[in-house]
């Protein structure tokens, strides 16, 4: 019954009780129980969390440039009836600060954020709720060891890094793929494992690995091409259990297989280089172009096929080890923007874990740019707006958003 009641509070009290007795700290800090139970609970009441446009922390001798996170804001995504959400802002101290310093972020997963630092090949694992770091995973191990590599040099010629979570495990797990001139690896770190970073055995699919990724139902997913693929004779197999009519296809990650397999893509999604121009009042033109998403745990390609209409692609991976791979399901959901919206320039952001869509729209018209924000519920086909209680300048064009689910796994590995 303890178990049952501390797992409905939020993390900020559960941080007060740690300091009750003992027991309760034991409980709190390391229950897996009541991690699993708080986890399942916050997922029902996800946040917004908007990282503010950032500030370079440092330009090094190779004009090597990084951001360092300082603050971000919070709001609930629980209220219906209300429009005006209630607003958080957190600012980190000077020493948690000096630990951010990123390039790019990868997640969430489960509340948990990613910060990548290319020059030093370092993951920070991140968790918003407790403002605690995690773990930091160090340089991928093959990059350290350059006699197995003769190619090897100090830096290398690009390293992406992907963040998922292992169910069969219940472990997190840190991807990295990286190119050294004509060398190129994968390697998975797995966090609370005295097992670092594995290197997988595979040829390495030709992926936009530089372009947004999502993670979903166990694995990590890229858009490619057959053309691609068929360079590589590993996949030629592959290639023959599906259709191929059409050039484009997703490749996943099974996290808890840790191997690379390709996903049919139907005639219908249009291809990543496609684009849908739309002239504005004032005489711009704008560009749209499909996106990766993830929307309640599914894998979804927007589209903006019109001024008023926003289509969605999604596919339902949960039957990719009981049927071949051309039964691959697909459906088509179609999104009627507001009149008010339709010469509005709109970015679509996926809010992953929940049934909402973010939709950033910034009138053209205004002399002030500063966006507009409004929740689309699939469940509902519903637009909400929102506006915000405290919203600064450093807001109107932010680095990212995306959910935030309080959470207390882990807090030390």
């Amino acid at each position: 019954m303890q178990i049952q009641i501390l797992s409905r509070l939020p993390v900020e009290s559960l941080m007060r009780f740690k300091c009750v007795c003992t027991r309760w700290k034991s409980l709190i800090s390391e229950d897996p129980w009541l991690v699993e139970l708080h986890n399942n609970h916050s997922k029902k009441q996800p946040c917004l969390v908007v990282v503010p446009k950032q500030i370079k922390a440092r330009i090094d001798e190779c004009t090597q440039r990084s951001y360092k996170l300082k603050s971000y804001l919070t709001a609930s995504l629980s209220v219906e009836r209300k429009t005006r959400q209630t607003t958080t802002m957190h600012t980190l101290s000077k020493r948690e600060s000096n630990f951010m310093v990123f390039d790019y972020v990868i997640g969430p997963v489960n509340g948990l954020f990613g910060f990548a630092e290319n020059y030093i090949s370092t993951v920070t694992i991140y968790n918003f709720s407790t403002q605690e770091v995690v773990q930091q995973c160090s340089m991928p191990t093959l990059l350290t060891k350059s006699k197995q590599y003769p190619c090897y040099v100090a830096v290398p010629d690009s390293q992406h890094y992907f963040f998922g979570f292992d169910s069969t495990i219940n472990k997190y797990k840190v991807v990295c793929v990286w190119r050294v001139q004509d060398c190129q690896a994968c390697e998975v770190f797995t966090l609370n494992s005295s097992i670092t970073w594995k290197k997988i055995d595979q040829v390495i699919p030709p992926c936009c690995f530089h372009e947004k990724y999502v993670f979903a139902n166990n694995s990590i997913y890229w858009r490619s091409s057959v053309k691609d693929l068929r360079s590589l004779r590993f996949f030629v197999e592959q290639l023959s259990k599906i259709d191929t009519s059409n050039d484009e296809v997703l490749v996943a990650f099974d996290l808890g297989s840790e191997k690379f397999r390709v996903i049919h893509v139907p005639n219908f999604v249009p291809p990543r280089n496609s684009h849908l121009d739309l002239s504005c009042p004032d005489g711009r033109t704008f560009k749209f172009h499909p996106v990766l998403l993830e929307v309640d745990g599914r894998v979804v390609i927007s589209n903006r096929l019109d001024y008023d209409i926003i289509e969605l692609y999604v596919m339902d991976d949960e039957c990719v080890n009981k049927v071949n791979a051309n039964m691959m399901n697909w459906s088509k959901e179609s999104i009627e923007v507001p009149i008010v919206l339709n010469y509005a320039w709109i970015v679509v952001y996926s809010l992953p874990g929940s049934d909402y869509i973010l939709l950033v729209c910034y009138n053209c018209h205004a002399k002030i740019r500063s966006p507009s924000l409004y929740f689309y519920n699939r469940k509902k086909k519903t637009f909400k707006m929102i506006i915000f209680d405290e919203w600064g300048s450093n807001f109107h064009h932010p680095y990212m958003y995306s959910t935030f689910v309080e959470s207390l796994s882990p807090f030390r590995f």
